[in-house]
Formats: C-alpha cells, sequence, structure tokens
C-alpha cells in the first residue's frame, strides 16, 4: 500500500515538473482555479462556491440590426464565449440549392394551407438573398457557437437567472437552451480553441449556427459608447454602462450652436429630463427663462429662489407703453464706456419699441393693413412726443432719456386711446378716419376687455438680473388667441433684450481675455410643449423664434424645446409656407433628443429628419422604458442613454414626468 503511495507522488511529482519546465504560473493557477472543486451534472456544474450553467445559442432572427450581439455578450454577471470558423463553400452552396428546392416544392404544394405558404415563401426570398451574396458578391459564410455562462451562490437563484435571460432573448428573436449532458465540453469551450474542441471531442462536437459573416460583423457587442464632454454634467448612463457628462454650450468643429429639442410621450420622462438640465444650467450660474403651461416648473423655480410670472395679469402686469432697455452701445460703438456694464442707447431702444407696439397691434386684430400698422406707429410716436418722453427735434435726441423712469412715470393704454379719440378728423382723408376707427375699435378691445392685461403701470419688477424667470401661460391660454399671441410676443420680447445684452457683456469679456471662457454666464430659455407657442397658427412667433435661435449663437444663448410629436407641430393639414418655418427649428436644434415615441408618430420624425438617426434607432424609439432616450448631436455618433435622476430629484420635479 505504501509502495502505491510513493509511486501515486512521484507522478504527481513529475506532472508539476513538467508543468513548470512549460512554463505554467503555478501561482497563479492555484489562486485562480475553482476552491473546492469542481463537478459536471447533467445541465449544470457544481463548484466549491457555486453553481453554473451554461445557455447555448442555437437560433437567431431572421433580420438583425446593429450590433445586435450586444444583447447577448453585455449581461452583467455573465461570461459569453463565441467559438467562429468559415463554412465550406462548396457545401454552403450545395445546402442553399437543396433548401431552395425544399421551399420551393412546399410553396407549390397545393396541399399545403396559406400560413406555410406564405412561411416558406419568406425563407425562399431569404435563401435566394444569401445566395446572391455568396455568387454575386463574394460573401462568406462562418459558423458561430455562442455560449453564456451564468453564475448564481445557489440552484434556485441560477434557474431564475436562466429563465430571465432566456425570456428576454426569446422577445429578441434569439433562442437558447442549457444542452443536457453537454456540462463539461461545453465548460472546455472556455479554455479550448475551436480546433481543439473538435478534436478532443470527436463524434459529440457541433457545428454552430451558419450565418453571413457581414451578419457577423455588424453585430459587433463592443460598442461602448458614452459623452465625455470636458465640463458637461452627468445626466445618466448609455446602455454599456458608459457616463454621459454633456455640456450644451460645448464649440468643437462639430457642435457650433446651443438649441436643443426633446420629443417624447406623455410619461417617457421628458419633464423630468428637462428639469435636470435646468437644475444643471442654474448650477452654472446661468441665465434661465422659460414657459410653463401646467405648472410643472413650479415648485423648482420656487426652491432656487426665481421666479414664476402669470401673463394674463393676474400676478402683476407689464405696461405695454413702457419703454425698456432692449439696446445697448458696445465699446466699439462707444469707446469711452469703461468697464464690461452696457450702455443704454436710448434711441435705438425707442426705435425697437415702436416696432414692438407695431407687432402687437397687428397681433390684437389681424385686420389692420401694413398702412393702418404704419399710421398706429406715427400716431404712437405723435403720443410720445406730446408726453413729453420723445421730441420731434432730432438735434436733441441724443440728450433725451426714454428707459429707467418710476413705472408710473409712462402713460397707459386709455391715455393712448384718449389721445386718438381727441385727434382732428376735419384735417383727415376719409382712408385715415377708416383707420382711426379700427384702430380704436381694438383700443377698447384691449381696455374694456382686457384692461387687467393690458391697461395699467408695470407692477412686475425689473427681471433683468434675476437669474431664473418663468412665464406661466395655463390662464393666458384661455383668454382670445390674439391676446395670447400678443403676451407671449412681450414676454419672447423681454427674453432676447436680456438675453443679447448678458450676450452681449460676456462675449466681449472673453475677446478681451478679461474672462475665462467657461465662466461666461450663458443664457438657456426653455420652451416645454412648445406646440402651445410654435404652430402653424402663430407664424409671427415661428419667424420671431427662428430668428432668435440664428442670431443668439453669438450671444452665448439657446433655446430648449419640447413636445410630444412633430406631429402637433406639424399638423398634416399645413400649408408649404408653414411647414417650411417650422421646419427651420428643428435644422436649427443642435441636440435632439428623442424618448419614447408612439410608433404611429414615427413616419412624421422620419418625414422631418430623415437619415438624422439610423433605420434601426426609428424602430427602437416605441420601445424605449421610461427615461431612456436617443440623443443625436448633429454630425456626431447617436447615443442611447437612461437619464439617471435621484429620489431627491424626483422629490424636487413633483408634476410632469
Amino acid at each position: 500500500m505504501f509502495g502505491f503511495k510513493k509511486k501515486d507522488e512521484q507522478i504527481v511529482k513529475q506532472k508539476i515538473d513538467d508543468f513548470v519546465e512549460d512554463n505554467y504560473d503555478l501561482e497563479f493557477i492555484a489562486k485562480t482555479q475553482p476552491q473546492g472543486g469542481i463537478s459536471f451534472h447533467e445541465n449544470y456544474i457544481k463548484k466549491g462556491d457555486g453553481y453554473e450553467a451554461c445557455l447555448t445559442i442555437y437560433d437567431y432572427p431572421s433580420t438583425v440590426y446593429d450590433n445586435w450581439m450586444r444583447h447577448i455578450v453585455n449581461r452583467e454577471g455573465v461570461i459569453t464565449v463565441q467559438d467562429i470558423s468559415t463554412a465550406n463553400r462548396e457545401q454552403v452552396q450545395e445546402n442553399l440549392k437543396r433548401s431552395l428546392s425544399e421551399q420551393s416544392a412546399r410553396i407549390q404544394d397545393n396541399k399545403a394551407d396559406a400560413m406555410t405558404k406564405s412561411s416558406s415563401t419568406d425563407k425562399y426570398q431569404t435563401l435566394l438573398g444569401v445566395s446572391h451574396m455568396i455568387n454575386d458578391l463574394g460573401e462568406q459564410i462562418k459558423k458561430i457557437t455562442v455560449r453564456m455562462f451564468i453564475y448564481k451562490p445557489t440552484l434556485e437563484q441560477l434557474d431564475n437567472e436562466i429563465h430571465r435571460i432566456r425570456v428576454d432573448l426569446e422577445a429578441r428573436g434569439i433562442k437558447s437552451q442549457v444542452m443536457n449532458f453537454e456540462t463539461k465540453e461545453n465548460w472546455q469551450s472556455l479554455v479550448m480553441k475551436y480546433g481543439r474542441q473538435k478534436q478532443v471531442h470527436g463524434v459529440n462536437f457541433k457545428d454552430g449556427q451558419q450565418i453571413p459573416a457581414s451578419t457577423l460583423g455588424g453585430g459587433y457587442p463592443f460598442d461602448h459608447t458614452s459623452i465625455n464632454d470636458e465640463h458637461g454634467a452627468f445626466i445618466g448612463t448609455t446602455e454599456t454602462g458608459g457616463p454621459v457628462y454633456l455640456d450644451l454650450f460645448k464649440v468643437d468643429n462639430v457642435r457650433k450652436s446651443f438649441n436643443s429639442i426633446v420629443f417624447g410621450m406623455m410619461g417617457s420622462g421628458k419633464s423630468t429630463f428637462l428639469k435636470v438640465i435646468e437644475e444643471e444650467q442654474f448650477a452654472r450660474n446661468h441665465f434661465i427663462r422659460g414657459f410653463d403651461k401646467a405648472g410643472d416648473f413650479k415648485q423648482v423655480v420656487r426652491e432656487q429662489g426665481g421666479k414664476m410670472i402669470s401673463l394674463d395679469g393676474s400676478q402683476g402686469m407689464i405696461n405695454m407703453l413702457e419703454i425698456l432697455p432692449t439696446a445697448t452701445y458696445d465699446k466699439e460703438d462707444n469707446p469711452d464706456i469703461e468697464g464690461y456694464d452696457l450702455m443704454i442707447n436710448e434711441e435705438a431702444c425707442y426705435t425697437q419699441h415702436l416696432s414692438k407696439l407695431q407687432m402687437q397691434m397687428s397681433l390684437m386684430n389681424g385686420d389692420l393693413t401694413d398702412t393702418d400698422l404704419m399710421d398706429c406707429v406715427g400716431y404712437f410716436n405723435d403720443f410720445y412726443i406730446h408726453v413729453g418722453l420723445w421730441t420731434a427735434d432730432r438735434s436733441k435726441r441724443k440728450q433725451m432719456v426714454v428707459t429707467g423712469h418710476r413705472p408710473e412715470e409712462y402713460p397707459i393704454l386709455s391715455e393712448f386711446r384718449a389721445f386718438i379719440h381727441n385727434l382732428d378728423e376735419s384735417k383727415m382723408t376719409s382712408q385715415k378716419r377708416v383707420t382711426k376707427e379700427k384702430i380704436l375699435t381694438t383700443l377698447d378691445n384691449m381696455i374694456n376687455v382686457y384692461g387687467g392685461v393690458f391697461d395699467g403701470h408695470t407692477t412686475v419688477p425689473n427681471m433683468d438680473e434675476e437669474q431664473i424667470v418663468f412665464y406661466n401661460i395655463e390662464q393666458l391660454e384661455k383668454l382670445s388667441p390674439n391676446v395670447f399671441k400678443c403676451q407671449l410676443f412681450v414676454a419672447l420680447s423681454l427674453i432676447w433684450s436680456q438675453a443679447l445684452k448678458n450676450g452681449k457683456k460676456y462675449k466681449k469679456m472673453i475677446e478681451d481675455g478679461k474672462i475665462d471662457p467657461r465662466n461666461a454666464r450663458r443664457f438657456m430659455v426653455f420652451i416645454d410643449e412648445c406646440q402651445n407657442i410654435v404652430n402653424v397658427n402663430n407664424l409671427n412667433t415661428v419667424e420671431f423664434v427662428v430668428n432668435f435661435m440664428k442670431e443668439m449663437r453669438k450671444y452665448l444663448a439657446g433655446v430648449i424645446f419640447a413636445t410630444q410629436s412633430p406631429k402637433q407641430l406639424l399638423p398634416e393639414n399645413s400649408n408649404n409656407d408653414a411647414t417650411t418655418q417650422l421646419k427651420q427649428i428643428f435644422a436649427l436644434t443642435q441636440y435632439k433628443f428623442f424618448f419614447q415615441i408612439d410608433r404611429s408618430d414615427i413616419d412624421s420624425v422620419r418625414d422631418v429628419l430623415g437619415e438624422t438617426i439610423k433605420e434601426s434607432e426609428y424602430e427602437i424609439i416605441p420601445t424605449l422604458g421610461k427615461g431612456e432616450a436617443i440623443v443625436s448631436i448633429q454630425g456626431a455618433n447617436n447615443t442611447l442613454f437612461h437619464n439617471d435622476v435621484s429620489e431627491e430629484q424626483l422629490r424636487r420635479f413633483s408634476g410632469g414626468q
């Protein structure tokens, strides 16, 4: 007995010496080998520290998309092994001939039912396509075996995980199974090459599934994606686990503007995402303006110390006759300016104010002709001269100060109506008298019906230096469309002037090297449910917004729109001019975010955006879960990510998903 023991020890020692001679790292093997031994059972492997099983893929869908293998490979806690070889070309062609003949016979079989014939027709067309690729395009056929090794501490957990993975793969058209009595052979595939497996396993060796090389290459699973802007804020994680650090104000060879649009059906996570971006802009100390219809931003704005203004007059009024400081000099215009605080250009402010009044009157009464509006502006000019805010003497206009007076020092709309009413008609032509009556009718409506909105001194404080201002349009939208458009134009004009003043100041500071570009205060405008503001019935506003998007790039400002689908902005019966103007909004957005969109709306997205995103991504969009989105950055790769928000953020974001 002791002789046998001594002989066994000598054999073991000889094997160890052989391993050392062959340069095996025995210390590494000792540390990494299964602890507690390993035993192979019918459909699982038992180790000292748990259980393991191998799922083998045995069928693939007939149609696949880019990087389709990532759904197999990129799974937490799973080791995936691929064995690939090249199929014999002659054998493949012979098999194709036989399969084509078989499917052709089934199609022509009069006894076969319609379902069988349809299935056979599909298979015949697929096989014919493969035959064409091989014979005419030089395609190679690869044999592939994919094994997924799954580990869990207990057998029950292992069974549950196998079931979960199989169900998920099945939903993607990928069929898998744990092959009984093949556990050892499968486990050896972890360390054995394809040829060695074939040699060792002999008759038990199984060839893999045959697929075209182009399909296999297109399934490349290691498409790890991430967005890592140098000064970006974390907004989520890509489907491959990469971070998304996004800076909407980044400028490089691809990204040159700061406008965005967000699509997503109700409950897709669109509003939550907008609030994440708003908080990020707030943290950077940027100026923020926005429109809020449903009160979604009310709590966020309140917690950040911002202002929420209702444009229906219920929480304060903006006197439409008050002249606001909307135009400034910069150092090129006036070298005497000290520092970088901008000087008000009073004459330009007055001229812009008259243009604003002309637009407001046209919005309140679409029947006013261009000639009527020119007369109306003339009356406004005469009125301001009458009350002493302006002068007819051009030589004195440089000394006039029309902005910055106390609110009560400006006239109100009813005073202007009285001025118009008292105009001497004896010196007017009949056409001028008609114009006067049309203007008075418009003013009567604004004062008598909507006096709480238009007729009164400004009670809303100056918002130029407020970091956050949102305009609540919920109640305003319930008023007449003309009032809605008019007040919307007022708010947009204020936003434009504030963005311009801020942009001019910081742009000049950057150019003079007085400030690091990343420390300059930017300006972002949020327009949620934008179909209420930019639509075919409000083309004046559309034109205004498009001009803002074009011009404000130079002044460190951007707009972020949000809507459920392009169909809401571009109804099917809209005319060509309206469609052209609205499509400019899509074209001018640098960033396009796609949360879940109903499949019935995908065609409208495709019509507007064309090849901005790939066909495979169009197919994905309707299947996205809550918080999942595809971001398309003009000229760069599209990225699928999940918008990660904390419980604390969700508490702050109450209202709107």
